[in-house]
């Protein structure tokens, strides 16, 4: 009532007032304190009724706005904070003397270097222990030192350190720089057996073991120096320890275990601070370590000893340019760091913006009706102007009998202004409900004063005849020769059967039917060719565009695939139908996502028809893969489809169904498609591809001629067709010939007995007196199941012929699929139709006078089943 009263205020006023303003939906105030109307404005609001809306609609502009300026100020803020410096570690090399100093950086040394405190170090002769004019031996020994003396524990031999217990499963690598610390730099053999023949004499002596620690590092084996090495530390004497200590870290830095290597350098200092080899080793382990101040501090006391030693002072230097970029590199990634917290934070009030923003335009009438306004303005503008200067003129073209009226338009409000026309007696002000006779007139006579005369085309009825027809179809069917396909051509054109899990699926386009489709995602939304959609994308997701009952049967909810939808959890997509969905829009040269996009536009702004973006909907899930959400948008084409087109989203159902394994219900819908079509080229295509899925090569046959029935024969159905022949010629497949469906009179065939989960393997068949028997094996979640089925033949007395009339199975397993047969009373007879003989039709060879409907009595009906106890 007072969305009435203050249409009625408005159009009073507009009428008194005519001459001497202007249209517009917004008045506004300037700084100057002039009023000025805004045709564009954020306050043309859908409810104009709703204060509370309006109120919300001011607070939220003014928000958005401030919102606005901030995004602005903080993106700018992140431009130039952030850190650009792509290329800093080169530049840090060419740019930092150490690293000038060094030349290449630390990675590149070998940190892991095999050091030696010399026994000369601490003037111990090693002639004067082994006897090296000996003669050398034939078969040289090694010193194993765990053979000359006992060693369980030992207090010197930091027994604690994890890598001193795990010394039986320590890494090593033969240490070949250390020949140049022995004597016998040739044959390190004969210098080990003359150790072991030394230690023969003296299996106490410190030096001795030493030695052997030395041989065994040259040969790599850290189990044998580390044995060796505890001895020496617990045989020598305190000041030569460190001799032992630095083989030790020196094992224990090489299997990894720098930190417990640092502490036993460590302890080598404690002994001699003054042998530069000490301080060596343990900068090599600190830099190791990532400690590079120690590691620094370690080269240089290895230079104030020994400052010629080039090694020690490249390895400083390296170590100070590696330190150094290092912090460089920390402080680049604090401040990246910074800036993606800057920039999360930037993304999630602009997400708030964006959603604020869609909110806004929400509240406000929709842009085709704000064209329509704009289109009203200029038009009241020029007529405006030509009045006043026909008054200046004297000219009387301005009638003063003109006059505007506000009327509902298929739901949008109009305003409609006539010249040279009065008004009714009985003219109402307020909105109209429906459109009148004399608007119509008025908008047929007099076009150019319409706002809603522009022409529109009506995608809710076919544009042209459809491509198939059952008038189109030739009834001259050219059959295929006898002998076709060769051998010749088999080899030739068929190097494999077709996978039945890959069969080729197809798109049913409406189309066909005579609707035009691209329109829809086009023209129909303003959008023309080169046009992208506005920004954001969201996928056509159907469930919250119609809301529709769980349980009909126009959807298909009886089928239990289709029932079960929202467990199909795994993906499959169907890329090749990806090319389909893009050549809607400009030419293909378009993203799924945008195509997407446009078909929940049209949804949303009910485009008609419908059902035809329900299914491209469902095209578009299928080529995702996601079964759940395609069946949904399939689900509410069915429902909104005339029954003439229902077979448009039945292929498109039939085609998911098949995808997730569900053979026997694809087959189903497709049958139904095909009582609604049945000279669709590509639904018998289809079908030959589900019946050849289930290995029901003889009805797949016949699917794939019709697909090849002139005028508009499918070069797939061809190719199928030659391929299945050659399977049937020359493969020779194990098939029953009483497995085929038969086909009645239009081709149509029965569907399979087998559960929706059961797919059905013919193993074997032979031919008995009066009758014939197969072993038919069928797959049920994962577990193969298999019966043996006996068909007998006998005399009905309403016909001389046979007919089959009775159908033994005996499973070779107890178990079977549930869905494919109901036991009565535990291990008692069960019945179930014989779709699978056709319900007892006569044989062809016999005499059967009369009507053959006479075979169809009970007990050719049905098959009997008995369970073997």
């Amino acid at each position: 009532m007072a969305a009435r009263v203050v249409l009625l205020i408005f159009s009073l006023l507009l009428i008194v007032y005519l001459e001497a303003v202007q249209t517009a939906t917004h008045w506004v105030v300037t700084e100057d304190g002039r009023i000025q109307a805004q045709v564009d404005t954020v306050f043309n609001m859908r409810r104009p009724y709703d204060l509370v809306a309006f109120m919300k609609q001011e607070e939220r502009a003014v928000m958005l706005d401030n919102l606005k300026k901030e995004l602005l100020s903080r993106k700018d803020e992140i431009d130039k904070s952030e850190d650009r410096d792509t290329d800093l570690e080169q530049r840090f090399y060419r740019s930092e003397p150490d690293c000038i100093a060094v030349g290449k950086p630390l990675p590149e040394f070998d940190l892991y270097i095999s050091t030696v405190l010399p026994l000369e170090n601490k003037g111990i002769r090693q002639e004067e222990h082994i006897d090296f004019k000996a003669v050398p031996s034939n078969k040289p020994l090694p010193p194993d030192c765990t053979q000359v003396t006992d060693l369980h524990y030992s207090i010197h031999a930091f027994e604690h350190l994890e890598g001193m217990k795990a010394r039986k499963n320590l890494s090593g690598t033969a240490e070949l720089g250390l020949k140049n610390a022995i004597p016998h730099r040739d044959n390190v053999d004969d210098y080990g057996n003359l150790i072991y023949e030394a230690m023969k004499k003296n299996k106490t002596s410190w030096v001795l073991f030493n030695m052997a620690a030395f041989y065994w590092r040259i040969k790599g084996d850290s189990y044998q120096v580390i044995e060796c090495l505890r001895r020496a530390l617990h045989y020598s004497p305190r000041m030569q320890k460190d001799v032992a200590l630095i083989s030790l870290a020196n094992v224990l830095h090489r299997a990894r275990y720098s930190n417990e290597a640092a502490i036993v350098v460590h302890a080598a200092l404690d002994v001699s601070k003054e042998l530069n080899v000490n301080h060596f080793t343990l900068g090599n382990i600190y830099a190791v370590l990532g400690e590079y101040n120690k590691s620094v501090i370690c080269f240089e006391n290895t230079l104030k000893i020994q400052p010629e030693f080039e090694a020690a002072a490249k390895r400083k230097h390296a170590v100070l340019c590696h330190a150094k970029l290092e912090s460089a590199l920390e402080a680049q990634h604090r401040s990246l760091q910074r800036t993606l917290n800057d920039l999360k934070d930037y993304q999630r009030k602009h997400d708030f913006w964006q959603q604020q923003n869609t909110k806004l335009q929400t509240e406000q009438v929709p842009a085709d009706v704000k064209m329509i306004q704009e289109q009203t303005f200029d038009q009241l503008n020029s007529w405006h102007s030509n009045a006043n200067l026909w008054s200046k003129t004297g000219n009387t073209g301005a009638n003063q009998d003109d006059f505007c009226q506000m009327i509902d338009r298929h739901g949008h409000h109009i305003l409609e202004c006539n010249r040279d026309r009065k008004p009714s007696s009985n003219f109402d002000f307020s909105l109209s409900s429906e459109d009148s006779s004399s608007n119509t007139e008025t908008k047929e006579k007099d076009p150019a004063w319409s706002l809603d005369a522009k022409s529109t085309t009506d995608y809710s009825v076919p544009v042209r005849a459809p491509l198939y027809s059952a008038e189109s179809k030739s009834h001259h069917h050219k059959e295929m020769p006898v002998d076709w396909p060769s051998k010749e051509e088999c080899d030739m054109y068929v190097q494999k059967f077709p996978d039945p899990q890959n069969m080729s699926t197809v798109y049913l386009s409406p189309e066909n039917k005579g609707f035009e489709v691209r329109a829809l995602l086009s023209e129909a939304q303003s959008l023309y060719a080169g046009d992208e959609h506005p920004l954001p994308w969201y996928p056509p997701i159907c469930t919250p565009l119609l809301d529709i009952t769980d349980g009909s049967v126009l959807t298909y909810d009886h089928i239990r695939s289709v029932a079960d939808r929202a467990n199909f959890a795994l993906k499959f997509p169907e890329p090749a139908m990806r090319q389909i969905l893009l050549d809607h829009v400009n030419n293909g040269i378009v993203t799924k996502e945008e195509v997407g996009q446009r078909i929940l536009t049209a949804l949303k702004q009910s485009i008609s028809p419908n059902w035809i973006l329900f299914n491209l909907a469902g095209l578009y899930w299928r080529i995702l893969g996601n079964a759940f959400y395609g069946i949904e948008c399939i689900r509410r084409a069915l429902y909104t489809v005339p029954e003439l087109y229902r077979d448009v989203p039945l292929i498109n159902l039939g085609s998911i169904l098949y995808r997730v394994g569900r053979y026997d219900d694809a087959i189903v819908v497709i049958k139904d498609a095909l009582m609604i079509n049945s000279v669709e080229p590509l639904t018998n295509y289809f079908l030959g591809n589900l019946l050849v899925a289930t290995q029901n090569y003889t009805g797949a046959v016949w699917h794939y001629e019709q697909a090849l029935v002139e005028p508009y024969g499918l070069k797939e159905a061809y190719s199928a067709l030659r391929a299945v022949k050659c399977q049937q010629k020359f493969h020779k497949p194990a098939q029953s010939e009483a497995s085929h469906h038969l086909s009645d009179a239009n081709g149509m065939t029965d569907s399979s007995t087998t559960s929706p989960n059961c797919q059905q393997k013919i193993m074997y068949s032979t031919n008995i007196p009066q009758g014939e028997s197969r072993v038919i094996c069928q797959t049920e979640n994962g577990a193969e199941k298999c019966v043996i089925e006996t068909r007998s033949h006998s005399k009905s007395s309403n016909c001389d012929g046979h007919c089959t009339q009775t159908c033994t199975i005996i499973p070779i397993k107890l178990e079977s699929c549930a869905s494919a047969m109901s036991s009565q009373g535990g291990l008692g007879a069960a019945v179930m139709a014989a779709t699978e003989f056709n319900n007892g039709i006569c044989d062809h060879d016999a005499d059967c006078p009369g009507n053959k409907d006479s075979c169809k009595e009970e007990k050719c009906h049905q098959i009997n089943v008995q369970p073997h106890v």
